[in-house]
């Protein structure tokens, strides 16, 4: 990734969570936010928008938000520009809007937070919005897609409202044709992968180490996904369509 980023250009990279693995951290100065995420990444400089993982809850997920906070041990040390305000949070780059979510605890506080930024987003006129977090809406790997509660808080506040949703937790990365309005993308392919059956509704997938980079205009996004030797796995394009 740095490599292609140094060549290629990038201008800022999301981490779709687990990002200390197995059991998180119970501190801010946890020294495996070195060994595990600030030293493999140092190399980016690019801002890491972060979001939040189960694993991440099975530590303190405060001490995620913590440690990048102004002033935090993980900022203090400053080898990545990592990106973590709040457990849930949102961000603009260039009028894309960006809504991360803490997808352990989809409650009713957490989804009028929601509706209200694309509320404000929609009445700002941004072309683009994205929403980011760990667990995906639809999958073919592992886990599967969102049942019960989670898929029906997640039909509710991102169907017809969001144009792509992009998430891990599955160990693998795939492109989902649109549910709803919205388009599924999945990238948690970068540190160890699951076999994966393509269902009915995925586009592409595969079980490959890996990454994916993102390219858009006012009309269309176009994503290419890599290895982990940087190579040209596939191309796809998502053309937006009125909300």
């Amino acid at each position: 990734m740095a490599r292609f980023c140094a060549k290629e250009g990038c201008e800022f990279a999301v981490h779709t969570g687990d990002i200390i693995y197995p059991e998180g951290i119970s501190s801010a100065d946890d020294p495996r936010l070195i060994s595990n995420f600030e030293r493999p990444y140092a190399d980016l400089n690019v801002p890491v928008y972060l979001s939040l993982g189960n694993h991440e809850h099975y530590g303190k997920a405060e001490a995620m938000v913590a440690a990048w906070a102004d002033g935090g041990p993980a900022r203090a040390r400053g080898l990545v520009d990592a990106r973590l305000p709040e457990r849930r949070y949102t961000f603009v780059h260039n009028n894309v809007r960006f809504v991360v979510l803490d997808t352990m605890t989809l409650d009713d506080e957490q989804g009028r937070w929601l509706d209200d930024v694309l509320a404000r987003s929609r009445a700002a006129g941004e072309r683009w919005v994205f929403a980011l977090g760990h667990h995906p809406f639809r999958s073919s790997g592992m886990h599967g897609p969102a049942v019960g509660p989670a898929r029906e808080w997640m039909e509710k506040h991102l169907c017809h409202r969001v144009d792509v949703y992009l998430s891990g937790h599955d160990h693998d990365k795939e492109v989902l044709a649109p549910h709803c309005g919205v388009h599924q993308v999945i990238s948690g392919a970068a540190a160890y992968v699951r076999p994966i059956e393509p269902k009915p509704g995925s586009v592409w997938a595969t079980d490959t180490l890996g990454w994916a980079m993102a390219v858009l205009d006012p009309e269309q996004l176009v994503l290419t996904f890599y290895d982990d030797l940087g190579r040209l796995e596939a191309r796809h394009t998502i053309v937006r369509k009125p909300r």
